[in-house]
């Protein structure tokens, strides 16, 4: 990621911290995967030590379904593959959409081969999203039953995105950022482009840039934080 480029998206933080996590450990997406909520596979490119990868969603959710670009769709129960079918398994900003969760989860288990791994992101303090299919958030602590609760997986490898001061100024950016998609449904108009252009120059990037300063100085504390990442082994 070009920092000078990015640094003025509302969720510089997040992604500068995804991508540095992710891309160090792009290794384990390996042999057969499984792209799981795959949406329109923005990370396709991660899947490049890969000798497969199968994309696979549920055709109604909060994401349209028309930018939708899955090579299967599911019911939303039941994963259409075998036992023990993919050696690695990706899925990223899902798991707060699944209303039946801990059920899901054994379905993963079940296509992932003994030994495969599973690498997933979902946010931690963020706003609702894709109304009305958003239905959770957990705790660090939370996370960790999820998913070594009657020994299915182990965690191998944990993360935390943004620190405590890092998430409090990406709100307030990102809350400013969107304020003028309270007052124009046209995104086309010149009031509201001339808007959006003001508030990136004057608020959105200055405000990146100290958070990214304040956030090194001060003492890091992950209490708060924006998401999380989990690599975990198939026991």
């Amino acid at each position: 990621m070009q920092i000078p480029a990015r640094i003025a998206f509302p969720i510089f933080s997040i992604e500068k911290k995804f991508l540095e996590n992710i891309q160090t450990k792009q290794f384990i997406l390996n042999r057969k995967s499984l792209d799981f909520g795959a949406g329109n596979q923005p990370y396709k490119d991660l899947f490049t030590n890969t000798s497969s990868c199968v994309s696979l969603d549920i055709e109604t959710s909060g994401y349209p379904t028309e930018k939708k670009t899955a090579d299967v769709y599911y019911d939303g129960k039941t994963i259409p593959f075998e036992d023990n079918t993919f050696d690695s398994i990706f899925a990223s900003e899902v798991f707060e959409h699944i209303p039946n969760l801990p059920e899901i989860l054994q379905e993963l288990h079940r296509v992932l081969k003994p030994g495969g791994t599973l690498m997933v992101s979902f946010p931690f303090v963020w706003p609702e999203h894709e109304q009305p299919y958003d239905f959770r958030r957990l705790t660090r602590f939370g996370t960790q039953d999820l998913f070594e609760k009657d020994q299915q997986f182990k965690i191998m490898h944990y993360y935390t995105l943004c620190n405590y001061i890092e998430t409090v100024f990406l709100l307030i950016i990102y809350y400013i950022f969107c304020l003028p998609d309270k007052y124009f449904k046209n995104k086309k108009n010149p009031i509201f482009i001339l808007l959006r252009g003001i508030i990136i120059l004057f608020f959105v990037i200055p405000l990146n840039v100290l958070a990214m300063i304040l956030g090194f100085l001060l003492p890091n504390n992950i209490d708060l934080f924006t998401g999380q990442i989990v690599i975990a082994k198939k026991l």
